[in-house]
C-alpha cells in the first residue's frame, strides 16, 4: 500500500497543478520562464473553493473501486462549478478519452476551458459519467436516489457541499435510508464537504460540533465517518464503509454510511500574508481577481503553481493515465466510465373497446399494470389517492413524499437510469419546481448533442386540479405557463378532453424519449365524449372541430376538460337565447396551436371572432396567438386568481368565464 499512497499523492498534486493551469494560464504551462501577463487568460474562470477536495476524493474512490474490483460505482458532484477538477480527473483516469472515442489533448483542454470551444465550469452532460448537472439548485442527493430505485447493484457516492446542504432538496433528503430498500435498490453514500463556508458566509453545518453532527445524521439512520486529508485514514474509512454496504445489502444493518469530509475552503492553496486563499471566502471563485492587470498577483500565482509542480511531469507528453495505472480501475470501470442503462422495454398497450366507458379508474389500472410489470416508477407528493390512483398508490413501484422538489429529482434520476417514470401531482403546487424543470430541459438539450449517448425515457407529468371547487388557495397554473414560456420544442403540454384521451395520451407519452410530457386535467370525472378511435385522432392531429353549424359566426378555441364543459354550456346557451351559431375547436396540446399557420387559422375560423378558453394565465397564450391573428379578432379567458365565497357559478363569474361574462364581451364587440 505504501507505493500506492506515494502514487496517490503524486496524482493529487498533479491534479491540483492542472486545475490551477486551467483557471489561469494560456501559455508557459510548466514555468519554463517567469510568468508574464501575456501568459494569463483574459478572463480566468473556475472555482478553487472545492477543487482540491474533489482532486483528493476522486482518485481515492477510484482506488477503492480497483481494490475491490467493483463494476457499478459512480460519483455525483453536487458542489457547484466543479467542472475543472472533474474534467482533470476524467482526463487522468482515461475516461474522457473513452467517452469521446478520441484522444483529448490536455493542452487544448486547458487553453479552451470555459471558452467558446471548451467545457463549461458547471458539470453537465458533456462530461463523462454525469447523471446530474450543475450544483446550482442543490438536488444532487435526491437525483442520486432516483437513479438508485430498483437498481440494486449500483453504488453512488454523492459529494454535497455544506452550503448546498441548506437547500430545500438536500435538507429534506437525509431520510433516504427510509426509502432505499436493501434487496431492490442501490446504495447511496453521501460525502458532506464540510469546509464551513458557502459563497458569501459560513454554512449552517459550520455551527455544529462533531458530536451534534453525529447525532443529527444518526437520527436519519446514517452512520457518520469523520475524515480529513489523511490518506491511510481515508483508505481505512472506505474499507469500513465497504463492509457497511455489504451488511446493509444483506439486511444485517439498517444504517447507511455518510462521510463527513472535514476540509478547509480553498485547501492546498499557498498561505499569503495579505491575500489569503486558504480557509477564506476569497477562494470560492477566482482567488486572484484582476490578475491580468496586476503583476503582484502573478507572483502569488507563481508560488501557487510551484507548490504543486512535479519535475517528472514537466511537459504534456509526460502526463497520461498510464502514469497511474497501479491505482486506477481497469478501463471501463472508473468513475468517469459510467453510462446509463440502455434498451428499456415499452409498456403494454391497455386494450380499450370501441364503446368503452372510460374513467380515472382506467388510468389507474393502466399505470398500476405497468408498475407491477416493473416497467414504470411513479412519484408523487402524497397525491396518488387524492388523484384517485388508488391501485397505483399501493404499489411497491410508487414513491410518495410531501416535497415536489424531491419528487422532481427522483423522476429525473430515474430517467437518467433508463427507466420510465411518472410524476402525479396537484397542479397548484407544482410551480415550486419551475427552475428545476428548466435545468432538466437544459440537461436534455446538451445531452442530445452527444451523439453516442442513448436517449433517456421522457419525463412524464400528470397535473390535476378541481378548478371551480377551490379556485384560489389550491389553484395555480403557473407550471404550465412557465413550460410554455420556456419555448422548448420537446416540451409537450397536453390537455385531454376526457379520460379516454388521457389514458391513450399517457400511454403514448410513456413510449417517448428525450421529451417533457405535461398532461393537465381536472380530478372531476367528466362523461366520456370520445371513442378510443376518435381520441387517437385528437392526439395525432392535435385538435378536433366540434360543429354546431356550417354557417357559424363565432369560434371557441378551447384547452382543458373543465373549460370544454364550460364552453359547451355557453355555446348551447348562446344558440338558444341569442341565436349565435358557433363551433368549438378543441386543442389537445399547445404545439398543435403553435404549428397552425395564419393561412390555416383563416380557413378554420373563416375570419370570425375567436373566444379562447385557456386553463392558465392568459398572457402565456397571448404571445402565441398575436403572432398569428389580429388582437381585435380574439378574446382571451383564463384563470384570474379571483375568489369569492359562493356557489360554483359565482366563482366562474368571478374569474370571467361564465355565460354572463361572454354576453357582456360580445355586446362590447357589437357581435350581439
Amino acid at each position: 500500500m505504501g507505493q500506492d499512497i506515494i502514487l496517490l499523492k503524486k496524482y493529487i498534486k498533479l491534479a491540483n497543478y492542472l486545475t490551477v493551469l486551467c483557471m489561469y494560464l494560456k501559455n508557459n504551462f510548466f514555468l519554463e520562464r517567469p510568468i508574464d501577463l501575456s501568459d494569463i487568460k483574459e478572463k480566468p474562470t473556475g472555482h478553487w473553493g472545492n477543487a482540491s477536495q474533489i482532486n483528493f476524493l476522486y482518485p481515492h474512490i477510484n482506488y477503492y473501486i480497483k481494490r475491490h474490483s467493483l463494476k457499478d460505482v459512480s460519483l455525483v458532484i453536487g458542489a457547484g462549478h466543479a467542472g475543472i477538477p472533474f474534467l482533470i480527473n476524467t482526463f487522468l483516469d482515461g475516461s474522457l478519452e473513452r467517452f469521446y472515442g478520441k484522444k483529448m489533448p490536455l493542452q487544448k483542454l486547458i487553453i479552451n476551458f470555459s471558452g467558446p470551444l471548451g467545457f463549461r465550469s458547471e458539470i453537465n452532460p458533456t462530461y463523462p459519467g454525469t447523471i446530474y448537472a450543475g450544483g446550482e439548485l442543490g438536488y444532487s442527493l435526491p437525483t442520486a436516489m432516483g437513479y438508485l430505485f430498483k437498481n440494486p447493484k449500483k453504488t453512488i457516492f454523492c459529494l454535497v457541499g455544506d452550503g448546498e446542504a441548506e437547500s430545500g432538496g438536500i435538507a429534506a433528503s437525509w431520510d433516504y435510508p427510509y426509502f432505499l430498500k436493501p434487496k431492490t435498490d442501490g446504495v447511496l453514500v453521501p460525502i458532506l464537504n464540510l469546509n464551513k463556508f458557502k459563497m458569501g458566509s459560513p454554512s449552517l453545518f459550520a455551527n455544529y460540533t462533531q458530536k451534534q453532527l453525529k447525532h443529527f445524521f444518526s437520527s436519519h439512520r446514517l452512520k457518520a465517518y469523520f475524515v480529513s486529508k489523511r490518506h491511510i485514514s481515508f483508505i481505512k474509512t472506505l474499507e469500513k464503509i465497504h463492509q457497511d454496504i455489504i451488511n446493509w445489502r444483506n439486511g444485517t444493518n439498517q444504517y447507511l454510511p455518510i462521510i463527513i469530509f472535514c476540509s478547509m475552503k480553498g485547501d492546498d492553496a499557498p498561505v499569503f500574508s495579505k491575500d489569503a486563499i486558504l480557509n477564506s471566502l476569497k477562494s470560492h471563485k477566482n482567488p486572484l481577481p484582476n490578475i491580468y492587470r496586476d503583476r503582484e498577483k502573478i507572483k502569488l500565482l507563481t508560488a501557487w503553481l510551484e507548490k504543486h509542480f512535479l519535475p517528472e511531469f514537466s511537459s504534456f507528453s509526460k502526463i497520461s493515465n498510464r502514469n497511474f495505472k497501479e491505482i486506477l480501475p481497469k478501463p471501463g470501470y472508473t468513475l468517469g466510465d459510467f453510462q446509463p442503462t440502455k434498451n428499456v422495454q415499452k409498456p403494454l398497450l391497455l386494450k380499450l373497446n370501441k364503446n368503452t366507458s372510460c374513467s380515472i379508474k382506467d388510468m389507474d389500472t393502466m399505470i398500476n399494470q405497468y408498475a407491477t410489470q416493473k416497467k414504470l416508477l411513479v412519484f408523487s407528493p402524497d397525491e396518488l389517492n387524492s388523484n384517485k390512483l388508488t391501485k397505483t398508490a399501493s404499489s411497491s413501484y410508487s414513491f410518495e413524499i410531501l416535497n415536489e422538489q424531491i419528487c422532481q429529482a427522483w423522476l429525473f434520476g430515474n430517467a437518467i437510469a433508463g427507466k420510465k417514470g411518472l410524476l402525479s401531482s396537484y397542479e397548484g403546487f407544482m410551480p415550486v419546481i419551475d427552475s428545476m424543470l428548466l435545468q432538466v430541459i437544459k440537461f436534455i438539450e446538451e445531452r442530445k448533442k452527444i451523439k453516442h449517448l442513448p436517449p433517456i425515457p421522457s419525463l412524464n407529468y400528470i397535473l390535476t386540479s378541481v378548478w371551480w371547487e377551490n379556485c384560489y388557495s389550491h389553484q395555480n397554473p403557473g407550471f404550465i405557463c412557465s413550460a410554455i414560456n420556456f419555448g422548448c420544442p420537446f416540451v409537450d403540454i397536453q390537455f385531454p378532453i376526457d379520460t379516454t384521451s388521457a389514458v391513450l395520451g399517457l400511454h403514448k407519452n410513456l413510449n417517448t424519449t428525450n421529451k417533457i410530457n405535461i398532461m393537465s386535467l381536472s380530478k372531476r370525472e367528466h362523461s366520456c365524449i370520445m371513442s378510443p378511435q376518435k381520441a387517437k385522432k385528437l392526439i395525432k392531429n392535435g385538435f378536433l372541430e366540434f360543429y354546431d353549424s356550417q354557417d357559424f359566426n363565432l369560434v371557441f378555441f378551447v384547452m382543458g376538460d373543465a373549460l370544454y364543459a364550460e364552453a359547451e354550456k355557453i355555446r348551447k346557451s348562446l344558440k338558444k337565447h341569442k341565436k349565435i351559431y358557433s363551433k368549438i375547436l378543441y386543442f389537445y396540446n399547445v404545439f398543435s396551436l403553435i404549428n397552425l399557420s395564419e393561412k390555416q387559422l383563416v380557413k378554420i375560423t373563416q375570419n370570425k371572432h375567436i373566444l379562447f378558453f385557456f386553463p392558465g394565465y392568459i398572457n402565456a397564450i397571448k404571445g402565441i396567438m398575436f403572432n398569428k391573428i389580429s388582437k381585435e379578432k380574439i378574446s382571451f379567458y383564463g384563470y384570474s386568481n379571483k375568489y369569492i365565497s359562493g356557489n360554483t357559478t359565482q366563482k366562474i363569474e368571478a374569474n370571467g368565464i361564465a355565460y354572463k361574462n361572454i354576453v357582456k364581451e360580445l355586446q362590447h364587440l357589437r357581435l350581439l
